[in-house]
């Protein structure tokens, strides 16, 4: 489960992110990704486009960096999952490298995002 470490101390985000870590539990322990590989993408971008509407909503100055670090993610995802289409990399590789992406974003943006609410 998510831990609360990584909490960045808004709800509605931590529960997508304890949804996204679900998914990449499932994954892990499942011998039939690809079906549950190929929903992982549209959910990671589903949720950053949740997180901008919800800081916008809160009326919080959401940092450029991290609106771009989004952007840069977007990308680097959607280059993925070309890839994997393409059998250029294997789901594990592909799941190892979106898991990555997810669990380096939290901690080095996610969670300093409860801080802005104050600033």
């Amino acid at each position: 489960m998510w831990p609360n470490v990584a909490s960045v101390g808004i709800n509605a985000i931590d529960i997508d992110h304890a949804n996204l870590d679900y998914m990449f539990q499932t994954i892990s322990q499942e011998t039939e990704e690809e079906s549950f590989i190929k929903k992982l993408i549209p959910a990671f971008i589903a949720h950053m486009n949740h997180e901008e509407v919800i800081i916008e909503d809160r009326e919080i100055q959401f940092p450029a960096d991290h609106k771009n670090e989004h952007a840069w993610m977007k990308i680097v995802l959607r280059s993925l999952e070309k890839e994997l289409a393409e059998d250029s990399i294997s789901s594990r590789h592909f799941f190892q490298e979106v898991r990555s992406i997810f669990v380096l974003h939290v901690l080095n943006f996610d969670v300093n995002l409860y801080s802005l609410k104050d600033s």
